[in-house]
């Protein structure tokens, strides 16, 4: 169920556990004096005083029998007496938080059990209907379970419903929820692998003989299929010849070659044509040295991430027009369905002015068509004050030259980073060159194309100079503050990022696509002639954070959807920002026939 947060919390803990305020009595704090009194022989009394002690006593009535029903999560009946079973003849922590003419403060006590009762009140009372839902954006199979990422508030033993997935097999209905945490939830579910016994092709599909409970479009992978390391490669007569001991193979067996260093040996759908004990030969040209750590030969029954075309109970296909002759397997091999994600990380982008914006994601599993959102591309700034920049002053971005060098009048200088490390260059910069050990490189140019950002070319009609890694001079990048607009904001802006400022009064310094000049981690310009009064807050973020975009082209590693701003800078090494599918994939939970049980509980406890 879903817990209420009180205002004041719970009164009491016991070594940190809240006990709960369902149904609570007053509760009673009393002393336990201890000390020695005596009456003298004239009457008077006498009193040695040793210490109070305080006591502590609580009950409840109907309180249900576990934290999972009480209101507010806190201590049910018979995790009391759980609490009671373990600790009755020890000592434990009592926290008592009580209010003060302040707020509240919360004293801590050593204390020990002097009774505790509890009676049962009534039994198989059935709870008003209790719905729960989620909103999933991952799910992982184990074979024998599922794990769905979501924040939830579902309970252990929660009968759950999934809806939504493509992959049928993760759709499931009235599963009970076996382990949960805030951020996912777990319910078991077999039939998310199957054994595969054998496979064959006939010409346009595989066949993989095995019992199954897939669905056709499931997308599974399937492994178990013969695989060898290669460990060498020579080319002689149009055959390259692998080396790859006791592989197996057999003449006309189509395999897939990777991990090779050299690409022209890595090869898709290759038809074996020689074989000896310990070696195979396909067709193939490349010649070149390479290095083999990692290289391997496999059958190409091993498929990865896969489109079923068509299911049975007994067997499944997949699109595949490769003459594989027929395997049986002596030791099964595995299809497993391929974990589903709504969420992947972004670590670039690089925009195309008024056309698309291709953002860096290795690894999704996105699709043409589908909407996106993207987020966490640069942190939003809360902007603090703004205000218009006067005079002609210099920011300047100083480096050290390290190398020099010029060919086909393109000269290319590269210099120490550190002191541009806020700085991103752009094509049509301005550069200044100074006291340069090769004087031709000397003066003020503008860039023409930019290798790395510790590196930067120009044009400079000159006979060729050859690469001079000893090189010295300084290089510098000025940026006139006339004219800008200095925005104050803790930030992770760039230079060239395009931002949309919001919410400052007045209006005026509002932008909705605003280029920046120059940023530091305190504030950041943008060209403007504003000349009104900063009043009020706002907040700056990246205009390539998108709410709603549908992607119009995929690779393995990048989407590229729609977008018509100007063009900012290409961005790598992003941390933090996500790309996210919109998706149906939602869990719901109806605790309905739980018979409950209620108590009536009272303790009492003693300070040691």
């Amino acid at each position: 169920m879903t817990f209420i947060t009180l205002p004041v919390g719970s009164l009491i803990k016991l070594n940190d556990v809240a006990l709960s305020e369902h149904n609570r009595n007053p509760v009673g704090i009393g002393y336990n004096r201890i000390e020695k009194s005596q009456r003298m022989s004239n009457g008077t009394l006498r009193r040695f005083f040793i210490a109070d002690k305080k006591t502590l006593t609580v009950s409840w009535n109907m309180l249900p029998s576990y934290s999972n029903y009480t209101v507010d999560g806190g201590y049910g009946a018979l995790d009391l007496k759980a609490f009671y079973e373990a600790l009755a003849t020890s000592t434990f922590n009592v926290k008592l938080k009580t209010s003060t003419t302040t707020g509240s403060t919360e004293n801590s006590f050593t204390m020990v059990f002097s009774s505790f009762t509890c009676e049962l009140m009534k039994r198989n009372v059935y709870s008003d209907i209790v719905s729960k839902s989620a909103t999933i954006t991952a799910a992982t199979n184990n074979g024998s379970s599922i794990t769905y990422t979501a924040p939830n508030f579902f309970a252990v033993n929660d009968i759950v419903t999934v809806a939504g997935f493509d992959t049928e097999a993760y759709n499931v209905y009235n599963a009970a929820v076996t382990s949960r945490s805030g951020t996912s939830f777990t319910v078991a579910k077999s039939g998310t692998t199957a054994s595969v016994t054998e496979a064959s092709s006939d010409g346009t599909n595989f066949i993989y003989y095995a019992s199954n409970t897939f669905s056709a479009g499931d997308v599974v992978s399937i492994s178990g299929f013969k695989t060898k390391t290669i460990t060498a490669a020579s080319t002689a007569a149009g055959k390259i010849t692998y080396t790859a001991t006791a592989h197996g193979f057999l003449v006309n067996d189509v395999v897939n070659i990777t991990g090779i260093s050299t690409a022209g040996y890595n090869l898709s759908k290759a038809v074996i044509t020689n074989v000896t004990t310990d070696t195979f030969s396909v067709v193939g040209t490349e010649s070149a040295a390479a290095t083999f750590t990692g290289a391997q030969a496999s059958l190409v029954y091993n498929k990865t991430n896969v489109d079923i075309v068509s299911a049975t109970d007994y067997y499944f296909t997949i699109a595949d027009t490769s003459s594989q002759a027929t395997v049986v397997l002596s030791s099964a091999g595995t299809a497993t369905l391929y974990s589903e994600a709504t969420q992947f990380s972004v670590t670039g982008f690089e925009p195309t002015a008024g056309t698309n914006v291709k953002y860096t994601s290795s690894g999704h599993d996105l699709e043409v068509g589908d909407r996106v959102s993207i987020s966490g591309i640069r942190s939003t700034a809360t902007i603090t004050n703004a205000e218009k920049l006067t005079g002609d002053n210099i920011i300047s971005h100083l480096a050290t030259i390290t190398a020099v060098q010029l060919t086909s009048n393109i000269a290319t200088v590269s210099f120490s980073n550190s002191t541009f490390s806020t700085y991103s260059w752009n094509i049509g910069d301005s550069i200044t060159i100074s006291g340069c050990s090769n004087s031709v490189f000397n003066g003020t140019h503008t860039v023409t194309a930019v290798p790395a950002n510790s590196a930067v070319s120009f044009a400079k009609t000159n006979t060729n100079i050859a690469l001079d890694e000893a090189a010295t001079g300084d290089a510098a990048n000025n940026t006139w503050s006339s004219g800008m607009i200095k925005y104050t904001a803790t930030n992770t802006f760039a230079k060239n990022d395009i931002v949309s400022i919001t919410g400052i009064t007045p209006s005026d310094y509002n932008n909705s696509s605003a280029r920046i000049a120059y940023a530091t981690s305190t504030y950041f310009l943008v060209p403007g002639s504003i000349t009104t009064k900063y009043r009020k807050p706002g907040s700056a973020s990246s205009i390539f954070n998108l709410s709603s975009a549908v992607i119009s082209a995929v690779t393995t590693d990048t989407i590229t959807v729609p977008f018509t701003s100007a063009a900012g800078s290409s961005v790598t090494g992003l941390s933090g920002a996500t790309v996210s599918k919109y998706v149906n994939y939602t869990a719901s939970a109806q605790t309905v026939a739980v018979p409950q049980e209620f108590w009536t509980v009272s303790l009492s406890l003693e300070e040691v």
